[in-house]
């Protein structure tokens, strides 16, 4: 993959370069598979989970992901 088809962005603080033209939807499904109870942040918005799929991500977007486990 060149430089060109990469954008780095920062995700909960951390430096991460990822494939240009990935949506959150696949930026999320790629990192926790189909996990339902995800809350994503991207540049100080709240990105309802109906928007993951038409929300490109962008080079220099920031980006906060929670993920809230269940357990007993």
């Amino acid at each position: 993959m060149t430089a060109s088809q990469t954008i780095n962005i920062r995700v909960n603080g951390q430096k991460e370069i990822i494939p240009s033209g990935q949506t959150l939807q696949q930026f999320i499904d790629h990192r926790f598979g189909k996990f339902p109870n995800v809350v994503a942040e991207l540049n100080g918005q709240i990105i309802p989970h109906d928007h993951w799929g038409i929300t490109l991500l962008q080079n220099q977007d920031r980006l906060e992901l929670v993920h809230f486990v269940g357990g007993g």
